[in-house]
């Protein structure tokens, strides 16, 4: 399935016809998104604030979404579930 969507660069959008799985592993990239309240907590008691918090429709629960640095992505390879510790 090919998708077209803006992407900003600069100060100009531009049209880019991307798969699904290429949209997929760019929001990766860029994003970190989390689902648990207890992870983004931690995220916010390190210093990390969200970008946004949503809504899933289908499940019905809230997720956060946060910038990926480097710093955030090494406060997750830290990050301990309860049940780890």
């Amino acid at each position: 399935m090919i998708v077209n969507h803006k992407i900003l660069k600069g100060d100009n959008f531009i049209m880019k016809n991307q798969t699904q799985e290429e949209i997929t592993k760019s929001i990766r990239e860029r994003f970190i998104i989390v689902y648990s309240c207890r992870k983004m907590l931690y995220l916010k008691d390190n210093g990390f604030r969200y970008l946004f918090k949503c809504f899933n429709e289908n499940s019905h629960c809230n997720f956060w979404v946060f910038d990926a640095t480097p710093e955030i992505r090494e406060a997750l390879n830290q990050y301990k579930r309860p049940d780890q510790m």
